[in-house]
C-alpha cells in the first residue's frame, strides 16, 4: 500500500511508506540519519520489538528518493537522548523500497 501525501512541492505528490528495522537483541537505541537532514534516535525496550525482531518507527515515514542510514546501539543517555557507543549493527546509504509498506530494513552486525 502506498501512502500518498500531497505537498506543495513541484511534483505535487510525495510517495512514502512506513519503516520497520530488524534490530539485534539487547538493542536499546536506534539512530536514523536521512539525506534530507533529519537525524533522530529512538529509545527501544524489549517490548517494542515484534516476534520477528523488528522495531516499527511509528512517528516517521520513509520518502521516495531519500537515502537512509541506521545504527543500533546498546543504550541511550537519559540526559542527552543520544545513543551509547559502540554501535552493534548498521546499514548505510539505503534507498527506500516503496513497493513494500512498511519498508523492512535489516542491519549488519558490526565486528568487534
Amino acid at each position: 500500500m502506498f501512502r500518498m501525501i500531497y505537498g506543495k512541492s513541484q511534483e505535487g505528490i510525495i510517495l512514502c511508506v512506513g519503516i520497520k528495522v530488524q534490530v539485534p537483541q539487547l538493542t536499546g537505541c536506534l539512530y536514523m540519519d536521512t539525506s534530507y537532514g533529519i537525524k533522530v534516535s529512538f529509545p527501544i525496550s524489549p517490548s517494542d520489538i515484534d516476534g520477528d525482531g523488528y522495531y516499527y518507527i511509528n512517528r516517521y515515514l520513509a520518502y521516495y528518493a531519500t537515502v537512509y542510514d541506521f545504527v543500533a546501539y546498546p543504550g541511550r543517555d537519559p540526559n542527552t537522548g543520544t545513543c551509547y557507543m559502540p554501535g552493534m549493527a548498521d546499514n548505510e546509504s539505503l534507498n527506500v523500497d516503496i513497493t513494500n509498506d512498511p519498508w523492512a530494513v535489516t542491519l549488519t552486525t558490526i565486528p568487534r
